[in-house]
């Protein structure tokens, strides 16, 4: 069976970055859940809020989320580094799907970092007003923390030194299976 690393974490965490480095060192898959619902879409993610909502948009990942564990289990695919979207433990079945599926990296990591990064960004469409994206990231850090399975503490930690730890995470992952 494959192995699933599933990073959560708010928007700007680090979670692709990151996990992309990652997954090149193991030698894994890498897939980021934002792109893939975009791709699956056709359009991007602000379209998809624009069009369908929040809800809509959620909706969207969790059908994504299906097709990546479904595609692992039909195909036998190889293991997998898994970037979630910053909302996506919002939603209780892609909660189940995560839960059921993967082991979960909660990458906690500093509001203030994480609006720098993204602030102004016109693909995020939840992270335009300051106040806004600090209440948002309060709200699902209860969440954030009860989902995972691990919480990597990104406070001090350059992408590179993240990377580095979920490599030897996928690598005890490979092991603990073998």
């Amino acid at each position: 069976m494959a192995e699933v690393l599933a990073l959560s974490g708010f928007m700007g965490s680090g979670k692709s970055a990151a996990g992309r480095r990652a997954a090149e060192r193991l030698g894994w898959d890498f897939i980021d859940l934002d792109q893939l619902v975009e791709d699956r879409e056709r359009m991007p993610i602000p379209e998809i809020f624009a069009t369908r909502g929040e809800t809509g948009f959620r909706e969207a990942e969790v059908e994504a989320l299906e097709a990546v564990f479904a595609g692992i289990s039909e195909s036998g695919a190889r293991n997998l580094l898994l970037a979630l979207g910053g909302g996506t433990i919002t939603n209780e079945a892609a909660r189940g799907l995560l839960r059921d599926h993967a082991f979960v990296v909660y990458l906690a990591t500093p509001v203030e970092l994480c609006w720098n990064r993204t602030r102004g960004s016109d693909h995020r469409p939840l992270a335009g007003d300051r106040a806004a994206f600090e209440e948002l990231a309060d709200d699902r850090e209860s969440l954030y923390e009860s989902s995972a399975d691990m919480v990597m503490d990104a406070e001090d930690l350059p992408l590179e030194e993240i990377a580095r730890r979920l490599e030897e995470l996928g690598r005890a992952l490979e092991g603990a299976t073998s």
